[in-house]
């Protein structure tokens, strides 16, 4: 048992050292998330895609339900009873006979039905075709749903990456303001500083603290919501390992013309509601006057003390002709309605895949058109808090034009963290998307 325990701790030892290790390579904290591991959790655990599975199954459900309308069906039957002896049938006989006649206590019925479907209008083929074409949508929304979480966790992802920037940004603000302020109380109480700077940096110190906090509290709502989004606790621990990239693979939006849209999960569920409808129709017009024929066996074997052992069976053709029924003219009117619609959607749902990729590739390249303005935005502002930290520390600079300039960088660092947020977002959706048409 000692030297059990003594393996079971230099394993775990083992694998402590390699994780820390590893960490350190990648130069991430212990536990944190890539954006690769969110996505992952995200694929096991969002209930949406949860929810999708589920309707898999019911059409699968629903699939095999339409295949036992080709197969027999075959249904056994059985009965056993007490009876009295007497009855009307037997006294009216034994008069009839001038004997006594008494009927069996025990009776007793065995019987076997087929039935096998030979033609009913094409219903049984349109049903099991909706059931295909039911499954089929079901398995395109769930790689549409996929695709949607695919990118609703990345946007996620970067705009925590993009807050958890600011919060720094906004810190490192407010502990300069807060220095600054002090020194300039220090000046006014020894007279060297008018109140009016110390109220200028008080007033910008508690600007930043409220900005700050803003950023706080909004990194703990999108870090619950995020969780929600992975299928984890709300309140679950979260850190990611990550970071805001200003240079990636260019996505090739023209991939997405032609051919590429019609292979899209969204347009290939609207196609199979297309299908659906097809067949929705067929099973409404089968009871259009269309003839029915199946045939019909049965064996029974009875036994009593008038007919002992008694077995019979029969085989026929059951022909069915509807003459007059109105109930499938406005079903078939009702279908034939919603296959048009269907197929309006189909059409629509070109139409906006097509755009989004349009949308998702314009964004991306305004934003990296973006970067380059918010980049040198940073860099002037970088250079002015240079030369006005020079020039207040030699008395060139009042207090206010130091303030405006460290404002001024506080402003253009969450400009360009905003504008770099928003291209990896628009770059993430834009890559899902093609990815989307590359997998078919």
């Amino acid at each position: 048992m000692k030297t059990l325990r003594l393996i079971l701790l230099a394993v775990c030892a083992f694998c402590l050292a390699h994780g820390d290790a590893a960490c350190q390579r990648t130069g991430a904290p212990a536990g944190s998330l890539s954006l690769e591991d969110c996505l992952a959790l995200a694929l096991r655990g969002n209930p949406g895609i949860k929810i999708s599975r589920q309707e898999i199954a019911a059409a699968k459900g629903d699939r095999l339900s339409a295949l036992a309308g080709f197969l027999p069906k075959i249904q056994f039957k059985g009965a056993t009873q007490r009876q009295s002896q007497d009855s009307f049938a037997s006294d009216l006989l034994a008069s009839q006979v001038g004997s006594s006649v008494k009927r069996s206590q025990e009776l007793y019925h065995l019987g076997l039905e087929f039935e096998q479907p030979i033609y009913v209008g094409g219903y049984t083929t349109s049903e099991y075709g909706f059931s295909k074409a039911q499954l089929s949508r079901a398995s395109s929304r769930l790689e549409d749903k996929v695709l949607n979480v695919k990118i609703a966790v990345s946007g996620a992802y970067y705009d925590i990456l993009a807050l958890e920037n600011k919060i720094a940004a906004l810190t490192e603000a407010v502990q300069f303001t807060a220095a600054h302020a002090r020194v300039v109380g220090a000046q006014v109480r020894a007279r060297v500083a008018l109140k009016n700077s110390f109220l200028s940096a008080e007033l910008l110190l508690l600007s930043g603290r409220r900005d700050l906090m803003k950023a706080q509290n909004a990194l703990r709502l999108s870090k619950r919501r995020f969780n929600g989004l992975l299928g984890r606790a709300a309140d679950a621990e979260l850190r990611l390992n990550g970071e805001l990239k200003q240079d990636g693979p260019e996505a090739d939006a023209g991939a997405a013309a032609g051919h590429g849209i019609d292979s899209h999960p969204y347009v290939l569920a609207a196609r199979s509601a297309v299908d659906m409808g097809d067949y929705a129709v067929g099973m409404a017009k089968a009871d259009l006057y269309r003839p029915k024929l199946k045939l019909i066996g049965n064996y029974n074997i009875t036994e009593d003390k008038w007919f002992p052992q008694k077995d019979d069976w029969s085989v026929g053709l059951g022909l069915e002709i509807p003459l007059f029924t109105s109930k499938p003219f406005g079903r078939v009117r009702k279908y034939e309605a919603e296959l048009s619609q269907a197929r309006e959607m189909l059409e629509f749902s070109k139409e906006q895949i097509s755009l989004e990729i349009q949308t998702a590739d314009i964004e991306c390249s305004q934003a990296k058109e973006a970067l380059a303005m918010t980049g040198k935005g940073v860099e002037q502002a970088q250079e002015n808090v240079r030369i006005c930290d020079l020039g207040y520390a030699g008395g060139t600079i009042t207090n206010e034009q130091l303030l405006d300039a460290r404002r001024d960088l506080t402003r253009a660092n969450l400009e360009h963290i905003s504008t770099l947020c928003e291209y990896n977002q628009a770059q993430a959706k834009l890559k899902y998307h093609l990815a989307s048409l590359k997998k078919q």
